[in-house]
C-alpha cells in the first residue's frame, strides 16, 4: 500500500506531504485545485511518462516520493528479479524529473528503469485514470480479466497449453526451414559432393604448401648447390694444390700418437683432432650424397610449381590456408549429412508436429468448457453489482463467437480451430443497458457513467482474485448522480476492506464514506498559485461535504444534508465492523 506521497516542486504543488491509510482515502476539492495532479505524481512513481512541463515554474527539477509497504513474498521477489534490498516491507521510491527532460528513478536509492519500475508497481498498485477505462475498451484483455476468475486446476491446464503452444510454434519453424530449403536440397546435395571431391582428392596436408616453396627455391637453385658441394668435396678428398685435408690430418694423428708414448698428455690432443678428421670424412660422404641426390630434371620444378599453383586455387575458393580448406571440407561434410537425413527429420517432426497438436486440442478443448463455465458466473456476478448501482435492466455477457485476429489455426475432424496463446478462445464482453436493445461491445454502447459502474462492478468481483494491495481511481464516479452516487459509494466503500483505495471524487456521498478525508485548494500568494492539501477531521469534512453539495454558499439546510449523508454512510459502514 502507499504509505506515504510527498511532492515537490510538481505543477502547481510547491511542497506537499501525505500520509494515506488503509480503507478508503478520499482526494476531493473544486475544479482545477490540483486533486489529478496528485493521482499524476502518484503515477510518475508507477512508471508513468515523465515531463518537463510538469517541472513547477522557476524550479530546476520536480521530485515526488513514496513511501510503500509490500508483503514479505513481493519483498522476496523485489530482491531476487530486481536486486533492490528490502527491510521490514519498506519500498521508498523517488522519481526525479529535470528540465532538460531527464528523469531518474531510485528504488530503495538503487537506480533503476523506468521499465523495471513499472513492472515493479503492476504487483501493488493498480491506478485507473480518468477516462482511462481502456481494458474495458479493449476486446484482448477481456480474456485476461475472465481468466483471473479460474482456480488451480484452470491455470494447470492453461500452464500446459502455453508449454504445447510454444513448443508447436518451435517445431512449425524448424518444419518451415526444412520445407523452404527443399527445393535447393538436390542442388546443394551436388554442389557439396563436388566440392569434398576436389579437396579429398587433392590429398592435402597441412604444411604442404610451406613445403612446396622451399623445394621450388631449392629447385631453382639446383646447379649452384650442386656446384658447391662438390667443390666442398673435392677442397677435402682432391688435393688438386696440395695434400688433401684428410691425409694431412691423418698423419698428424699419427706423429701425436707416437709422441704420447713420451708424453700421456698428446694423446687427448690426438684424439680430439681423430674426431674431427672422422667428422670431416662424414660430411664429406653427406655432400657426395647430397650432390648425387640433387633433383636437376626440368619438369620436377614444373611439377612442384603446378601443385603450389593447385592449392593456391583450392584456397581462393575454399580458404586462406590448407587448415582453413580442411575444415572447411568437414563443415561441408556435416551439411550434406544434414541434407541427406533432413527428409527423415523432416517425416520425424511432421508425426511430432501431429501428436502435440492434439494434445492442444485436448487441453484447449478443456480450458474453453472451463472458460464458459467461468463466464456464465462471471455475467451474473456484473449483472448482480451493477444491478446494485441502479443499472436494473442491464444485460450483460461475455461473448465467445468474436474471431481471433491474425490467429494461428490448427485442422480438426474437417473443423477450422483458431488457436492462440491462451487458448482457442476470443472472448469479448457485451452489454445491453436497457430492455429491448440488442447487445454491443462496451465501446458503442456504454456511456462514462455506465463505463465507470461497469468497471467497479468488475473490480468489485475481482477483489478477491487480485493480489493487489492498492487500487486508485481518478474520477471514477463521473458521470452518475442522486441515489445511483449512493450506490456507486457504496460499492468503493465495500472494495476498500481489508486494501488501500485511493479515489479522487466529486461525489458527497463517495466522500461521506471515506476512511480518510483530503481536501485540495488552491489558492494564490504573491502572484503566485499554490496548490495545498489538508486532511478533514469530522468538522471540516461536513463542511466540504456541504460545500459539494450547495456548489456555491453554505447554508445550514446543506450542512443538515451533509450531516444525513455522513450518517447514512456511517450506518452502512457499520456492517462491515
Amino acid at each position: 500500500m502507499v504509505n506515504k506521497l510527498i511532492i515537490h516542486n510538481f505543477a502547481l504543488i510547491e511542497k506537499l506531504e501525505l500520509d494515506f491509510g488503509m480503507g478508503l482515502n478520499i482526494l476531493s476539492g473544486e475544479t482545477g485545485a490540483g486533486k489529478s495532479i496528485v493521482i499524476g505524481a502518484i503515477g510518475l512513481l508507477l512508471g508513468g511518462r515523465a515531463s518537463s512541463d510538469s517541472i513547477r515554474a522557476g524550479a530546476k527539477k520536480s521530485t515526488i516520493t513514496g513511501l510503500f509497504s509490500i508483503n514479505k513474498q513481493l519483498e522476496t521477489d523485489v530482491n531476487e528479479f530486481y536486486g533492490i534490498e528490502v527491510e521490514d516491507g519498506q519500498l521508498i521510491i523517488e522519481r526525479e524529473i529535470y528540465q532538460q527532460g531527464k528523469s531518474l528513478v531510485r528504488v530503495n536509492g538503487k537506480l533503476i528503469t523506468v521499465g523495471m519500475l513499472k513492472s515493479l508497481t503492476a504487483k501493488i498498485v493498480d491506478l485507473h485514470g480518468q477516462h482511462q477505462h481502456h481494458t474495458l475498451l479493449d476486446p484482448s484483455k477481456h480474456i485476461e480479466i475472465l481468466d483471473l476468475f479460474g482456480d488451480s486446476r484452470f491455470a494447470s491446464d492453461q500452464n500446459s497449453y502455453q508449454h504445447y503452444y510454444r513448443l508447436r510454434k518451435k517445431v512449425k519453424k524448424d518444419l518451415n526451414q526444412l520445407y523452404s530449403n527443399i527445393d535447393n536440397r538436390d542442388r546443394q546435395i551436388d554442389l557439396y559432393n563436388y566440392e569434398i571431391n576436389e579437396i579429398e582428392t587433392s590429398n592435402l596436408y597441412i604444411g604442404e604448401d610451406d613445403q612446396l616453396e622451399k623445394d621450388r627455391d631449392k629447385l631453382h637453385n639446383a646447379q649452384k648447390l650442386l656446384d658447391g658441394a662438390q667443390d666442398a668435396y673435392n677442397e677435402i678428398y682432391s688435393g688438386v694444390n696440395s695434400t688433401p685435408i684428410t691425409e694431412t690430418l691423418g698423419k698428424v694423428v699419427d706423429n701425436l700418437k707416437t709422441l704420447s708414448e713420451k708424453d700421456k698428455s698428446l694423446l687427448s690432443m690426438a684424439e680430439v683432432i681423430e674426431d674431427s678428421l672422422f667428422n670431416l670424412e662424414d660430411a664429406a660422404r653427406e655432400l657426395l650424397d647430397y650432390s648425387e641426390g640433387l633433383d636437376m630434371e626440368p619438369q620436377s620444378l614444373t611439377k612442384v610449381e603446378d601443385r603450389i599453383e593447385e592449392i593456391n586455387r583450392l584456397k581462393r575458393k575454399y580458404g586462406n590456408s590448407i587448415e582453413d580448406i580442411l575444415k572447411y571440407k568437414e563443415s561441408k561434410e556435416k551439411e550434406l549429412k544434414a541434407l541427406i537425413d533432413s527428409e527423415e527429420i523432416f517425416n520425424k517432426l511432421s508425426i511430432e508436429l501431429d501428436k502435440i497438436e492434439k494434445k492442444l486440442f485436448e487441453i484447449g478443448t478443456k480450458i474453453t468448457k472451463k472458460r464458459k463455465v467461468i463466464a456464465k458466473k462471471i455475467a451474473s456476478e456484473v449483472k448482480k453489482n451493477l444491478q446494485d448501482m441502479d443499472m436494473k435492466n442491464i444485460e450483460f455477457i461475455v461473448d465467445f463467437n468474436c474471431k481471433v485476429g491474425d490467429a494461428d489455426y490448427i485442422e480438426k475432424d474437417g473443423e477450422t480451430i483458431y488457436l492462440h496463446e491462451k487458448g482457442f478462445d476470443a472472448v469479448e464482453f457485451l452489454i445491453s443497458p436497457n430492455p429491448g436493445e440488442p447487445l454491443k461491445p462496451l465501446a458503442k454502447i456504454a456511456s462514462g457513467g455506465e463505463m465507470s459502474r461497469i468497471m467497479l462492478a468488475i473490480k468489485n468481483i475481482l477483489a478477491d482474485k487480485e493480489k493487489i494491495s492498492t487500487l486508485i481511481f481518478d474520477e471514477v464516479d463521473t458521470g452518475v448522480g442522486g441515489r445511483t452516487a449512493q450506490k456507486v459509494a457504496e460499492k468503493l466503500y465495500s472494495l476498500s476492506i481489508n486494501r488501500q483505495v485511493i479515489c479522487v471524487s466529486h461525489l458527497p456521498q463517495v466522500c461521506a464514506m471515506a476512511d480518510t478525508h483530503f481536501k485540495i485548494e488552491k489558492n494564490q500568494q504573491k502572484g503566485r498559485t499554490y496548490t495545498d492539501i489538508f486532511k478533514l477531521d469530522d468538522t471540516k469534512k461536513i463542511k466540504e461535504i456541504a460545500r459539494m453539495i450547495s456548489g456555491t454558499e453554505m447554508t445550514q439546510g446543506t450542512i443538515n444534508n451533509a450531516r444525513e449523508i455522513l450518517s447514512l454512510a456511517d450506518c452502512f459502514k457499520r456492517q462491515y465492523s
